[in-house]
């Protein structure tokens, strides 16, 4: 069975992925880059996805959803470059596949957070992995863009295109 949200995960997954492989080709100097506004340079950004995604993981874990996550960018057992973001983000993948699947029924758990505990179901987490996802993977985009980085594939689309139609298009490809 294929819900919407496994599908909608599987877009975070690939998007993640395409933008990783694009950005894996970039020099030193590219990867360094960045504008105003954005979170940081194409490097730091990609780094800081791949620890987020652990650290919500790693929360999910705790309160009994999923498996054990350590979250080892975070703790600082592995350096903040790009070549670790690989593995963590084919680790986080295969455990976010797992949550959509194995927890339809959106549990309602407690999130211990700033001094308070909230009662929130896990879509929320989910909810956020893919909104702090999206929102990155724009500002490496746009860097890119700005930068002359990326090239334009049609009007108002930079490559690489990660949006819903191209995964849509590569889904079609793959099959």
């Amino acid at each position: 069975m294929n819900t919407i949200l496994q599908d909608i995960i599987e877009h975070h997954i690939w998007a993640n992925d395409t933008l990783l492989a694009f950005c894996e080709k970039l020099t030193p100097d590219q990867l360094a880059l960045t504008v105003p506004g954005t979170f940081g340079t194409v490097e730091e950004t990609l780094v800081h996805v791949a620890a987020n995604e652990e650290a919500y993981l790693h929360g999910l874990a705790e309160l009994g959803v999923g498996d054990e996550m350590r979250a080892t960018i975070f703790d600082g057992d592995v350096p903040r470059e790009l070549a670790v973001v690989r593995p963590v983000l084919v680790k986080t993948a295969d455990a976010w596949r797992r949550i959509v699947t194995e927890w339809p029924q959106n549990d309602v758990k407690e999130f211990p957070g700033e001094g308070k505990v909230e009662r929130l179901p896990i879509s929320v987490v989910v909810t956020q992995v893919i909104d702090h996802g999206t929102e990155h993977r724009t500002h490496i985009r746009t860097i890119l863009a700005t930068h002359g980085v990326a090239r334009p594939v049609d009007e108002g689309t930079t490559e690489p295109n990660i949006d819903g139609w191209a995964w849509n298009d590569a889904r079609a490809t793959a099959s």
